[in-house]
């Protein structure tokens, strides 16, 4: 199955930061199998103002502490896990937004707390989680692919 993520991120300011990172652990196995192909747009807006360097800086470390939370214990269900770093990034990290995705064999298990997800499957599109109904915000979504 392909996939192709695009990527389109404005620039970096004083108060905010956005990147998306799509990750594969081809060179371990067991991540592979066990937690698959990692997707995160991860998000920080504060209100205080830094200069570029602090920013990135911090959103580098968000994205290392969700690839430790998500990667560094291969034990449990990898939603419960996805959903869990998420909520860990959120106590750690003043302001952050992450939409993550795994992709595992054919499942794709969605957590999120801000923004959506758009998908092209085939030739069909549309929101797999909408950000403006919020009945769908839970970390429960898991799609068969």
């Amino acid at each position: 199955m392909e996939i192709t993520v695009g990527k389109i991120v404005g620039g970096v300011g004083s108060r905010r930061w956005a990147q998306v990172h799509d990750f594969v652990p081809e060179d371990d196995q067991e991540k592979l199998t066990r937690r698959g192909r990692l997707i995160l747009l991860a998000s920080i807006g504060t209100e205080e103002e830094k200069n570029e360097v602090e920013v990135v800086s911090e959103g580098r470390e968000i994205l290392a502490r969700l690839h430790e939370l998500y990667y560094g214990n291969l034990e449990g269900e990898a939603m419960e896990v996805l959903a869990g770093a998420i909520e860990e990034a959120e106590k750690e990290f003043a302001g952050v937004e992450v939409t993550a995705l795994a992709i595992i064999d054919k499942a794709l298990f969605c957590a999120l707390n801000g923004g959506g997800v758009w998908a092209r499957v085939g030739g069909k599109e549309g929101w797999v989680v909408n950000p403006n109904d919020k009945t769908q915000m839970t970390n429960d979504k898991t799609f068969v692919l």
